[in-house]
């Protein structure tokens, strides 16, 4: 496939439903137990939403956010930011979870079977973490608090990570997760395969007078974990040089994307009503390594329409 470049895609103008893929705020220690937050938590996060394309416009923005106790602190933070910007909000009751706060829920985080692996997860950070820290001592001497916290926790995803990537393309794996990559990026899938149905709708109601300005894109915020969203981008996304994310070994992958997205970092989504729909990403995992490219459309629906 090749992202086809007639259509501006970074024209708000264009764009109907902008998604903002928000990762929750540092924990204590990288291998740590999961709720357990960093001091500096609430400044990461802040400083991760200043970064956030969501200070402009007048137009409804609504936040997601997984049922992790980490994930719903950085929803709190982000909608008390939201209220300072001029953003019409709207809340959602979530029912069958106990939420502190009334956010529409975003089912990243319940499935069972991913739930399953988060023990062994933890178990493989805790082993790698000595030769982790070893060699980000070696190759960044200088580095050292926070920032050396981060390369630490942001290498061990990584390597998690690419374990993950490579069990699924091994004809004979010796199988360490319950869940496949392709598993969790569907979780993801099943999600942004129903907003691509919604554009016409959404223009529609634009059309129609309502209160969200035409010039405008609806705002969602979803706020969530490494794995999932990595493990979506890695299946369905297709680079601006036409390289498909599935096909690339783990290594250049994670070249091509500077990396995971970082704790308190964010990538965009923009859902473009085209014929057929557009859905394009843009993403800055590290200073300076910016990437684009389109999620694979007919991929996701092939997906879909297997379940």
């Amino acid at each position: 496939m090749s992202i086809e470049k007639e259509i501006n895609l970074d024209s708000k103008g264009k764009v109907t439903l902008r998604v903002i893929v928000f990762r929750h705020g540092p924990k204590l220690s990288a291998a740590g137990e999961k709720n357990a937050k960093a001091a500096y938590f609430d400044d990461s996060v802040r400083q991760g939403f200043d970064k956030l394309d969501a200070k402009d416009g007048i137009g409804l923005a609504r936040v997601a956010t997984s049922s992790v106790q980490r994930a719903v602190d950085t929803a709190n933070i982000a909608q008390e930011e939201l209220s300072g910007t001029s953003h019409r909000t709207k809340e959602y009751i979530r029912k069958d979870e106990k939420l502190e706060v009334p956010f529409q829920p975003l089912e990243d985080a319940k499935e069972k079977k991913y739930a399953a692996d988060l023990g062994r997860i933890v178990a493989m950070q805790k082993e790698m973490q000595p030769m982790i820290v070893e060699e980000i001592e070696k190759e960044y001497p200088d580095l050292n608090g926070e920032a050396k916290e981060a390369e630490i926790r942001n290498r061990m995803d990584m390597k998690v990570l690419s374990e993950m990537f490579d069990e699924e393309n091994d004809p004979f794996p010796a199988r360490r997760f319950e869940t496949t990559y392709g598993e969790l990026a569907d979780i993801f899938a099943k999600r942004y395969f129903g907003f691509s149905h919604h554009l016409n709708l959404l223009d529609r109601q634009k059309e129609a007078g309502g209160k969200q300005p035409a010039g405008d894109p609806y705002l969602q915020i979803d706020v969530t974990h490494s794995f999932p969203v990595m493990a979506f981008l890695k299946k369905y996304l297709v680079f601006e040089d036409g390289m498909s994310a599935e096909e690339l070994a783990s290594e250049e992958f994670f070249k091509k994307t500077g990396g995971i997205i970082r704790e308190s970092g964010s990538f965009e989504i923009d859902f473009i009503n085209s014929d057929p729909p557009k859905i394009k990403v843009a993403g800055e995992f590290y200073p300076g390594k910016k990437f684009e490219g389109l999620i694979d459309l007919e991929k996701m629906k092939h997906g879909q329409e297997k379940k």
